[in-house]
């Protein structure tokens, strides 16, 4: 598995690096897109069987530095799409959940483990380039931090769905 993990971060960093839009994310721990192009906060967008959903946008971080998620939470539909854009110097997005909110969700409930989020990290010194997409598949609380150091214990925290 950590090999599989290295691999697909390898992958997504040099497909990022070289200016790719789109970075497929999936590997066991890992689901989503990552990106470097960042769309409107609240866009509606037409959705694979046809219908809208709306790309509820999230700053992780911000441009005066602070240890924070902007909002730090968002009401969103199923099948609605939820960005994470990383802001300097050095982010992630990890799911967890409400009982232990700086914990991969992976370590407090295997079963959960299979469709549990990670960004891995988004270093960076421009402003909501790099970002990282999930699918909303149920209207359940979705929790996330930032692993980042301290970050997470310092009030870098989420919700989606509280």
């Amino acid at each position: 598995m950590s090999s599989i993990l290295a691999l697909v971060t390898l992958l997504a960093s040099t497909v990022v690096a070289q200016g790719s839009s789109t970075v497929s994310m999936s590997a066991m721990s890992m689901s989503g897109v990552a990106t470097n192009t960042a769309p409107v906060a609240g866009t509606p967008t037409s959705g694979a069987s046809g219908g809208l959903m709306t790309v509820h946008v999230i700053k992780a971080g911000n441009q005066a530095g602070g240890l924070v998620f902007e909002p730090n939470s968002v009401t969103a539909n199923v099948g609605d799409m939820v960005q994470f854009q990383f802001y300097p110097k050095n982010h992630s997005v990890a799911q967890s959940n409400f009982a232990n909110p700086c914990m991969p969700i992976q370590m407090s409930d295997a079963a959960a483990a299979a469709n549990a989020f990670y960004s891995g990290f988004m270093p960076t010194d421009r402003m909501g380039q790099l970002t990282y997409t999930i699918q909303v598949k149920d209207t359940n609380p979705i929790w996330f931090y930032c692993s980042q150091g301290k970050h997470c214990q310092n009030g870098m925290v989420g919700a989606i769905n509280p």
